[in-house]
């Protein structure tokens, strides 16, 4: 610390211990550095010296004692005196001091005297900094911080923690928001450590969970009860005086944790409840000034203008930054390979929100190989993932359990069945029948701030206090949950719906899952059957999807008719389907299988994309008066990858499309094996080479880098039919791979 540094701070400190500001003064003709006039008969002298001789500091302790000696013999003055190094004293120092009974200290031993600001830091550190806690034993998170950008638009930059650090150390004023699990809690836990790893400080930094002060008035009772809850009761006073001497910063998470004791289903009653639930905080932040940073989700007040009133901040002054969504490949990356060495190769499937990694991170070594090795380990990552999010507001506010949280997200993802915009509106009254429906009473107390901050919910727009889903992954695996409960119960009030938001495919291999799992295979069948009475088709669609992902040879749905649906996706690769038709729906994603089938008809419908045939030509006769869009393409190596085929044709395809269908009389063999290994792990390229060679459809020739792989010209057209037709294709070459 510079010296000027050093001697501001003894007075600051001074301030705080005694109740009054010390100032220098010339005494006798010695220049004094910090003097605190008490009252008329006492006083305390503070001299501060960054000398290290022995020499110099006896001294400075003879010169304390004249004066000392001087105030009482002239003016009846009592002085306490301290000699403060900006070093560690030496014992010989100390005795020099101790002599003349002058206190010998360093700057943090002065100040530990009166407020060992060591110990609250390291309390704090112990305890957990809002919701960054491991997702199911709730203790403090000691993953691996992975680097990341935080978007200020305010300030046109994105920043890291040592640039958020130095905004609130310069006294500025920052909101950080962001969806659930984005990592606002860890935001500030590194902000903590980033200024409080060193003693050279300039204020006192608290962080405070803002959940814990429910029902508090003034920013008093908030920093009282967060010294209690640390155990460091005795040093609360001291606290608030530095408060209210402007010597603490602030770091405070989950502005949208602090209880209320009442919930309204009326926009403008629930707006003043989020207003009076913040009182405290408001008062905190006016009286602090600035060297503040709040943090909470970012959709839990109405508009920016709303979060900045109750937060009591002018919105010109504040500096507003969000954490994003979602790490990028780099990032995901260094976290998978800081928290286990199992993850060789990245599923497509695997989220990259920090909270679903995080969740990774809460996984056993075993459990994660299982699922990233298991090709339905999307759906166990899913089922993974929603336990530990319902546990994590669970463990949040204990009022309610987390079989509680998923049944009420459950029962409002099926309330967006029906909505136009697929994930909402909701609206506040719709949230409330939620939480009547599945508890049966009315939500009171505590149990209306979850209502108000249900992970996976969002503001629709500025303008409205309307929710709606903000995450498709999440709302449709709730929909597929909730429409497996429905047929497990039998419950037919389904068919008097009308839904217009069919189940995507994670949501179709999910409700396939929980089938399974319960053994509803048949049960799922008879209650397609009686729902289709009624006008709810898009539910029968998503049963009959689901069914065609199940783990059996056939299916037959006894002449069900499906009509006037929209469906997602749908697989007939997997199921050899029986007795089933579909009129007149729209197909966003439609599968077609590698075998002949009799007994399907789709008629007058329309498909976005077809996948298993690559051009008209490969569509199969059942398929009557429909348009298809797109074919699904074969002209990439990431588009083979994508395409339902075994691993040895996909090898065969991409070594057709690179040697038939691409530029050049030959390629060389770099570049046909390059991109291979992304479709190919289990070694088939050498093989299907030869074999290709063998058949003649290749020749191997020297090239002046290698060998080259020449097309034979003339089966072209047999190869362009095998790439149209794919998994339909009858050729020898093709059946010789099945």
């Amino acid at each position: 610390m510079h010296w000027k540094s050093l001697e501001q701070r003894i007075r600051d400190i001074s301030a705080l211990v005694f109740g009054k500001r010390g100032e220098k003064e010339e005494i006798n003709g010695v220049n004094l550095d910090c003097v605190v006039k008490l009252d008329q008969g006492q006083w305390v002298i503070v001299e501060i010296s960054k000398e290290r001789t022995l020499e110099k500091v006896r001294t400075d302790v003879l010169r304390l004692v004249m004066v000392r000696r001087t105030l009482f013999d002239n003016r009846n003055i009592m002085a306490k005196c301290y000699f403060v190094c900006l070093f560690e004293p030496t014992a010989a120092m100390i005795k020099a001091g101790t002599e003349h009974h002058i206190a010998i200290l360093s700057q943090h031993t002065f100040e530990k005297q009166f407020f060992d600001y060591s110990a609250y830091v390291a309390a704090r550190t112990k305890r957990q900094f809002g919701s960054s806690v491991h997702p199911l034993t709730g203790s403090p998170d000691d993953t691996k911080y992975i680097s990341v950008k935080y978007e200020f638009d305010t300030l046109g930059k994105e920043y890291h923690i040592p640039d958020i650090a130095k905004l609130i150390n310069s006294g500025g004023i920052v909101v950080l928001t962001g969806e659930y699990g984005s990592g606002k809690s860890r935001c500030l836990r590194e902000v903590f450590f980033e200024l409080t790893q060193t003693d050279n400080y300039s204020a006192y930094l608290f962080a405070i969970d803002l959940k814990m002060t429910w029902g508090l008035q003034t920013g008093e009772e908030i920093i009282r009860r967060h010294f209690d809850s640390l155990g460091l009761s005795t040093c609360a006073d001291f606290a608030i005086r530095a408060f209210h001497n402007g010597n603490v910063k602030l770091l405070l998470d989950g502005f949208d944790e602090v209880g209320s004791q009442a919930w309204s289903d009326d926009p403008a009653t629930l707006k003043q409840i989020r207003r009076d639930s913040l009182r405290g905080v408001r008062d905190l932040i006016r009286n602090l000034g600035g060297g503040v940073l709040v943090a909470g989700r970012e959709h839990y007040f109405n508009s920016n203008e709303e979060m900045m009133s109750c937060l009591g901040m002018e919105e010109y002054a504040a500096i507003v930054g969000k954490c994003k969504q979602e790490f990028d490949e780099e990032q995901l990356e260094a976290f998978l390979n800081a928290i286990t060495q199992k993850v060789v190769v990245v599923p497509e499937w695997l989220p990259r929100r920090p909270l679903m990694c995080q969740a990774i991170a809460s996984l056993k070594d075993e459990e994660l190989e299982i699922l990233l090795h298991d090709q339905h380990g999307d759906i166990g990552f899913w089922n993974a993932f929603i336990s530990i999010l319902c546990k994590r507001e669970a463990r949040i506010r204990e009022i309610l359990e987390e079989s509680t949280i998923k049944s009420i997200l459950m029962y409002l993802a099926r309330l967006t069945r029906s909505k136009g915009l697929n994930v909402g509106p909701i609206s506040y009254s719709e949230i409330q029948d939620a939480f009547e429906f599945v508890l049966g009473t009315h939500p009171v107390e505590e149990a209306s701030v979850i209502l108000q901050r249900l992970p996976g919910l969002g503001r629709t727009s500025r303008e409205s206090d309307d929710r709606q889903f903000i995450d498709t992954y999440i709302v449709d695996g709730l929909r597929a949950l909730d429409l497996a409960g429905s047929v497990s119960s039998f419950d037919l009030g389904l068919s008097r719906e009308v839904w217009s938001n069919p189940l995507k495919h994670l949501g179709q291999r999910v409700f396939a899952s929980e089938v399974e799992r319960h053994g509803l295979e048949d049960d799922a069948l008879k209650f397609a059957q009686q729902v289709s009475q009624g006008p709810n088709n898009t539910c029968v669609a998503d049963i009959v999807s689901g069914l065609l992902l199940i783990n059996r040879e056939k299916v037959d749905f006894s002449s069900l008719v499906i009509q006037e649906a929209d469906i997602a996706y749908f697989d007939l690769s997997h199921v050899d389907a029986e007795n089933l038709k579909l009129d007149s729906c729209i197909i966003m994603n439609l599968v077609f299988p590698s075998r002949p089938i009799s007994s399907v008809e789709i008629s007058n419908c329309q498909i976005d994309k077809a996948y298993g045939v690559a051009g008209p030509q490969g569509v199969p006769e059942w398929t009557k008066n429909t348009e298809i869009s797109t074919f699904q393409s074969v002209a990439t190596v990431a588009a083979i990858k994508d395409i339902n085929l075994s691993p040895q044709h996909r090898v065969l395809v991409t070594i057709l499309k690179k040697t038939f269908f691409q530029p050049g009389g030959g390629r060389q063999e770099g570049a046909l094996l390059r991109g291979l290994g992304q479709v190919d792990r289990h070694g088939y390229t050498s093989d299907i080479l030869k074999m290709l060679i063998s058949e003649g459809l290749l020749k191997k020739a020297r090239g002046k880098h290698g060998n080259l792989y020449v097309p034979e010209r003339k089966h072209t057209d047999r190869v362009a039919k095998m790439l149209g037709k794919l998994n339909l294709s009858e050729d020898p070459l093709w059946q010789r791979l099945v």
